[in-house]
């Protein structure tokens, strides 16, 4: 049997269990009509059986549901159609090699692939890499994407794992450059993640928000902690545009959904969202320099400013002769 939770739908197998076990009162209070259609489908008054395959569905497959989100993105409902597949081929003892893993395009409409992949794969000039996360409690999930991510772009994944600690933030001043921000319960209370974050956005570079489910990390409560986090490493003056830079970018960006227990699929597919994102912000980042290098080369430039001599007015002379003498000139032909 396989199970596969909606989300949002309001799915709980506490609720679904104690449902089955009174289901001769619980199901006509829900539907009036199942009753009779469920007695003659089955045809028979006693449920027993039925009751009794339920139960131990509902046994096998608890904490094993597989989450169908229709509201997700592309990459993350090819995950959990891959998800739903392999579990039917498990179901039934069949193998299922997938011919392609899931990954980024790397070919865009501005851009050839052989140019896209020129963006990644750049040894120690790649502009830089950073994931930032609470250190206290999701180190374990950032060492999964790291390595990753890491993997699927071939090149580093800079990460500070001692709490208090942070990366190089000269890093993230160079174009192109990127991090990666989990979303659990209380990364906006470390100091650390919260200054990568904020210097990233005051250097134009991406941030890429990944929700990590089951975390704790509430949506409705993140523009609020933003407004009251207290950042002790900036200045009384500063701290008010720590707060407003911060919420001017992260509630406001899509954030990127994570299972971690989900399986490989789902991680593939959260760190392929991840990388075509920072893809995308390092084609931007190239061709603005690309821009502004051609108008810094086409500009015309101002003619060198010449300083005009001043000339010391002559004495007046006597006056000119009112005569005037041609010279003769002698043509031979």
């Amino acid at each position: 049997m396989l199970l596969v939770e909606i989300k949002h739908a309001g799915w709980d197998h506490g609720e679904a269990s104690t449902f089955v076990a009174d289901l001769e009162n619980a199901l006509p209070q829900k539907n009036p009509f199942a009753m009779e259609t469920l007695r003659g489908y089955m045809g028979t008054s006693d449920l027993a059986e039925l009751k009794t395959a339920l139960v131990h569905m509902l046994i096998t497959t608890e904490g094993k549901a597989i989450e169908w989100n229709s509201s997700a993105r592309d990459l993350q409902i090819l995950a959990s159609t891959r998800d739903i597949a392999d579990a039917m081929a498990e179901l039934v003892d069949r193998d299922l090699n997938w011919s392609r893993d899931i990954e980024v395009e790397l070919s865009t409409s501005r851009s050839s692939g052989r140019f896209m992949r020129g963006l990644f794969s750049t040894g120690g000039n790649a502009p830089a890499l950073v994931l930032s996360f609470d250190r206290s409690a999701a180190a374990s999930e950032a060492r999964v994407i790291q390595s990753e991510l890491s993997s699927k772009l071939m090149e580093p994944v800079h990460m500070a794992v001692e709490p208090g600690e942070t990366i190089d933030l000269l890093m993230l001043e160079k174009p192109g450059a990127a991090v990666i921000l989990l979303l659990t319960k209380d990364v906006f209370a470390d100091q650390a993640a919260v200054h990568e974050v904020y210097h990233a956005i005051k250097n134009d570079a991406a941030v890429v928000p990944i929700c990590v489910a089951g975390r704790g990390y509430d949506y409705a409560s993140a523009s609020s902690m933003l407004s009251n986090l207290t950042a002790s490493w900036a200045s009384p003056q500063e701290e008010a545009d720590v707060h407003a830079t911060l919420l001017s970018v992260v509630p406001n960006t899509i954030s990127i959904d994570w299972r971690p227990e989900g399986g490989d699929n789902q991680t593939a597919a959260a760190v392929a969202e991840a990388a075509a994102r920072i893809g995308l912000h390092r084609t931007e980042a190239h061709h603005q320099s690309t821009e502004l290098l051609k108008l810094q080369s086409t500009a015309k430039l101002p003619k060198p400013w010449k300083r005009r001599h001043s000339h010391t007015p002559k004495a007046p002379g006597p006056p000119a002769s009112t005569s005037t003498t041609f010279a003769s000139t002698e043509v031979n032909v």
